[in-house]
């Protein structure tokens, strides 16, 4: 796959078309001004404890996977948790119940892996792709 630059020259570099794209896709991107986001008030100290995550909906959600998606950033693909989903089933609702509880969210599971998906038209200009986030199987 080659790209062209803003002179229209061909590239073929590898390093260079990624950075292409991440400049292209940073450029589209819509960047909220988190200054200007109010801030909630608290209206309670108690937590989402009456939210029940079984090892049975853990098991059952790790059956339905669809084994030919991508993995995310984590890198753990599906028809690997789909396979194991008995074994960890168990260790994922305890992550699932510990990030309730504390109200946080496992850092895996807030990245994601940026791949250009061709729309149309030519296939030499970033323009003609679209960024595809793939996130954590698990989260």
């Amino acid at each position: 796959m080659d790209h062209c630059d803003s002179q229209d020259q061909l590239q073929s570099d590898s390093k260079i078309k990624v950075e292409m794209l991440n400049d292209f896709f940073s450029s589209v991107f819509t960047r909220e001004d988190v200054a200007t986001v109010p801030e909630l008030e608290v209206l309670t100290d108690e937590k989402l404890t009456d939210v029940d995550i079984t090892v049975n909906d853990i098991y059952s959600r790790l059956c339905r996977l669809k084994s030919d998606k991508a993995a995310g950033d984590d890198g753990m693909m599906p028809h690997i948790l789909k396979a194991l989903g008995e074994e960890i089933a168990l260790p994922i609702t305890m992550i699932c119940r510990r990030s309730l509880d504390s109200s946080s969210v496992p850092g895996d599971w807030k990245t994601a892996d940026v791949s250009p998906i061709y729309k149309k038209g030519s296939k030499h200009h970033v323009g003609n792709y679209c960024p595809v986030s793939l996130t954590s199987q698990i989260c």
